[in-house]
């Protein structure tokens, strides 16, 4: 898959020409850096966090903890947030991380897309363990809610969620600024 490395945030795009062969990820549920799914498919990552993509097939509903945790950073109001809550129920988990809990979801049209934020990821979380830092990024792409990253800043393992009440959410930096996102794709 192709990874695009931004200031802030990169976004990847992988596509499948109509022809494609692919045949999915290895035995082991894991994607080669050459592997190409059926797209397009938006993935965004963070700069400094790389991810180990691991395809669910058939695609999954959110467990309770991944549907509380969604719930809770939805819980800041922000504009599309209504909306966004909305598409909860009925998200599917396509990729996980075989190294950490971030999921992205199926996009397959099933959901009404909201209004876009202004800001790719509008809202995030923070707390603390006994290995240091935790942060969640939750990602919006075209109205639709694409991605909850969770990253330990300056790296390291992160086996499950954290539990819901330890997190701090707030509006991201970006969010907070007036203006639409520069590295936002039209």
């Amino acid at each position: 898959m192709p990874w695009a490395i931004g200031a802030v945030v990169g976004w990847v795009l992988a596509t499948a020409t109509s022809g494609n062969s692919w045949s999915g990820p290895g035995p082991d549920g894991t994607m080669e850096p050459d592997d190409e799914p059926p797209g397009p498919l938006w993935f965004p990552i963070a700069t400094l966090q790389s991810h180990a993509p691991v395809w669910v097939e058939p695609p999954r509903p959110l467990t309770a903890v991944e549907r509380e945790t969604l719930s809770r950073l939805l819980s800041v109001p922000f504009a599309g947030n209504t909306e966004l809550r909305r598409q909860v129920p009925h998200l599917k988990v396509e990729v996980g991380c075989a190294e950490c809990p971030t999921i992205a979801f199926l996009q397959d049209g099933a959901r009404q897309p909201g209004p876009q934020p202004p800001w790719p990821v509008p809202v995030q979380a923070e707390t603390r363990d006994e290995q240091g830092a935790i942060q969640l990024l939750l990602h919006v792409r075209d109205g639709l809610i694409v991605m909850l990253e969770v990253s330990r800043p300056g790296g390291g393992g992160i086996e499950r969620l954290p539990d819901v009440s330890s997190l701090r959410v707030y509006l991201s930096p970006a969010a907070r600024r007036d203006g639409p996102d520069p590295f936002m794709r039209n």
